[in-house]
């Protein structure tokens, strides 16, 4: 990656030159690198990972001021933005096999009750999850695992949807042929997970 001292291109320039180079900005600083085509075989762990990332972002922006305050004073250090602490310390959580906590205040308690057994609706290469949340008042998240094994045990790379409370729905799609079963945890505010549903199943033809 080159930084530039200086106009490339022209002020504010962006984009790519001859399917070689593109150029970017970022925090403000103008560089260079050579244009990539992502690659993205959208593998058990990646997938995951995403789902993690996806639940952050929408949490940090339901958080009020002061709980994004917390964020802020425990990025300081690293010099990073209340969202990326926030995600940063969840992404420890999802390797630990924990669930993504809200604030760093919140309080370690016990783990919340499981939410019900999930239905499936199929159509053609779709499906659809529906259940009821968790009755536990701490309960901040919905964890959804989707596996081609009979009697899977629930694990991170399985994630496939990290949903708020009261979201009770998760859709996913297009699925290649075979049958899947699904379970779901519920998490705390504070990460501690509750025991894992009891498996449904689906085939997608």
């Amino acid at each position: 990656m080159a930084k530039i001292q200086g106009p490339f291109l022209g002020l504010g320039a962006s984009g790519s030159i001859a399917k070689t180079l593109t150029v970017a900005t970022w925090r403000g600083r103008a560089y260079v690198r050579q244009l990539v085509i992502p690659h993205n075989p959208e593998t058990p762990a990646q997938l995951g990972v995403r789902a993690a990332f996806a639940f952050t972002v929408a949490a940090w922006k339901a958080l009020t001021f002061a709980q994004k305050e917390e964020w802020t004073a425990a990025g300081k250090s690293d010099d990073i933005t209340s969202l990326n602490a926030m995600q940063r310390r969840n992404q420890v959580q999802w390797a630990q096999e924990l669930g993504p906590i809200r604030v760093p205040s919140d309080p370690a308690g016990a783990a919340p009750a499981a939410a019900t057994v999930p239905a499936a609706s199929v159509s053609g290469k779709y499906v659809t999850l529906t259940w009821v949340d968790s009755v536990t008042a701490e309960a901040f998240s919905n964890l959804v695992y989707i596996s081609n094994t009979l009697g899977f045990t629930p694990a991170k790379n399985l994630i496939r949807g990290e949903l708020k409370m009261a979201t009770q729905k998760l859709s996913l799609g297009p699925l290649t042929p075979g049958t899947y079963y699904s379970r779901i945890k519920v998490g705390r505010r504070s990460g501690e997970l509750s025991v894992a549903t009891a498996e449904i199943s689906f085939v997608i033809a």
